[in-house]
């Protein structure tokens, strides 16, 4: 038998072979016995741990998850149902890809909110995806932040991103909170330590005006570096290295806020609880033009709440000086 003989021999067995194994791997994921355990390995190698009510629907056509609960350390995700849509390369690639992902009715309870809270926390840790993941397209109708000081509601949440390792990024997020719209993108990384990267852009209406502003964040965990910037009606400026600390408190030291009159140095803390908000500030104020009315020194507080109201609107703050 000649040399060419066999090469060609060789290529229709290997081409044969193909064909089947592709036959086979259709066959799997265009049936529901097949996608649910296909499925169910893949939530049992995430690092988070999630369980599902129900699973229906196929890989191939698009699989349906019923009553998702998601335990992690930061906190108990819960959703009605979830739809996922999957490209045709992932069943033959080492990634997930999801063409898209539909939401209902997402509920996140923060750990020291949720009843949960502790045993998400003490669940064991692993380390990142089993594979890449990329989403082109993910939308949830509602998601609901809850906690002990209320709930805030984010309607039209639409995103894309992908979670490779221990590194997820958000490269576009957009939606609407209390007649707020939000847009913008994120990272975090786990590698070594807990590192954030975050851009908020924001706009809606503040007493009858338009308000916009932009909100930036970036460090490792427990330190981050957070810069805002109130671009209308006003312009008002916030930076200050921020340390996380036991609950939702963040303690600004040093702290910079520069005002249209001049700029207030100093230190401060900022606690939030899901809709509720207050900041405390002892600062001093320097001015080249006039003098501040806190140019001696003393201490502000603000204090206000995230209704769920149609339209933004400025919130009352109080304020209290001493030398």
């Amino acid at each position: 038998m000649s040399a060419l003989r066999l090469l060609v021999l060789a290529i229709n067995a290997a081409a044969g072979v193909a064909v089947l194994l592709i036959g086979f791997v259709a066959l799997v994921v265009s049936s529901e016995t097949g996608s649910a355990r296909i499925a169910g390995h893949a939530l049992d190698r995430m690092p988070v741990e999630i369980a599902v009510g129900g699973i229906d629907g196929t890989l191939a056509g698009g699989l349906v998850l019923e009553d998702v609960t998601l335990a992690a350390r930061a906190g108990i995700g819960k959703a009605e149902r979830a739809l996922l849509y999957f490209s045709a390369s992932s069943f033959f690639a080492r990634a997930a890809v999801l063409n898209r992902i539909e939401l209902r009715d997402v509920v996140w309870m923060p750990a020291a909110a949720g009843a949960d809270g502790a045993a998400a926390a003490a669940r064991p840790h692993r380390p990142g995806a089993p594979l890449p993941i990329v989403v082109r397209d993910a939308a949830a109708n509602a998601l609901t932040l809850s906690g002990p000081g209320g709930e805030l509601r984010l309607h039209g949440l639409r995103a894309s991103g992908r979670w490779v390792g221990r590194r997820l990024v958000v490269d576009e997020f957009r939606g609407d909170s209390t007649g707020v719209a939000l847009t913008g993108r994120g990272e975090v990384d786990w590698a070594g330590g807990v590192s954030l990267r975050a851009d908020l852009n924001w706009a809606g209406r503040s007493a009858g005006e338009h308000a916009a502003g932009y909100l930036s964040v970036d460090g490792t965990l427990p330190t981050l570096e957070l810069r805002h910037e109130l671009l209308s009606p006003a312009e008002l400026n916030l930076r200050a290295d921020a340390a996380v600390g036991e609950g939702p408190v963040l303690e600004l030291d040093p702290l910079a806020l520069d005002t249209d009159r001049g700029t207030l140095t100093g230190r401060g803390r900022l606690a939030l609880d899901t809709t509720a908000w207050e900041l405390t500030l002892d600062a001093r104020g320097e001015s080249s033009s006039a003098p501040l009315p806190e140019a001696g020194g003393g201490r502000l507080r603000f204090s206000g709440q995230l209704l769920p109201r149609p339209e933004w609107r400025r919130l009352p703050s109080s304020a209290a000086a001493g030398g």
